[in-house]
Order: C-alpha cells, then sequence, then structure tokens
C-alpha cells in the first residue's frame, strides 16, 4: 500500500470514529460551545453541549474539526484515480 492509499484509509477510519454522529448535546444541564461535524453537508458546526454524555462527535475548536472531518471530496476522488491507471468503470466514491 503505497503512502496516499494508506493516508486515506487512516482518515476514513478516523472518520468513521468520530464525524459520522450527529453532534449531541448530551444529558447534564450546562450550557458549552463545542463543535461538531455534520457529515451531510460536510462542514463543521458550532453547537452547546451539556457538559456530559453525548458522543466522540464533539471538538474544543472548530479547526480541530475541520482538520479531522472535513473531506475535500475532488482531491479524494482526483487522488485515488491518478493512482489507478485502469479504473473500474463501476467506481463509485463512498463518502463517510
Amino acid at each position: 500500500m503505497d503512502d496516499d492509499y494508506a493516508k486515506l484509509f487512516v482518515d476514513f477510519t478516523i472518520r468513521q470514529e468520530s464525524c459520522l454522529f450527529r453532534p449531541v448535546y448530551g444529558r447534564c444541564k450546562k450550557f458549552l460551545k463545542a463543535y461538531g461535524y455534520d457529515f451531510e453537508n460536510n462542514v463543521c458546526v458550532q453547537y452547546l453541549y451539556s457538559g456530559c454524555g453525548g458522543n466522540t462527535n464533539r471538538f474544543s475548536s472548530m479547526k480541530e474539526c475541520r482538520k479531522l472531518c472535513v473531506v475535500n471530496r475532488d482531491n479524494v476522488i482526483k487522488n485515488v484515480r491518478d493512482k489507478d491507471p485502469y479504473p473500474s468503470p463501476d467506481f463509485v466514491p463512498v463518502w463517510p
């Protein structure tokens, strides 16, 4: 596995663990600013977190959320296709 494919695999594995959940308020009564990834729109959003519960789609900064979760989809498709001199006609990208 070359470095580009390895990086894509690692990136998607991490995203599956953190970025596929919807941001969740939690079960306590605080109102803390947090950031979560909206996978349907491929953007990070600010939301209120209760201080406990919730899930792993919770970041302390917009920058941290974007670094881990936001995908430049055009570049991913281009990089994968550039690596394969004979791309399958059935190739369909799947996004987390």
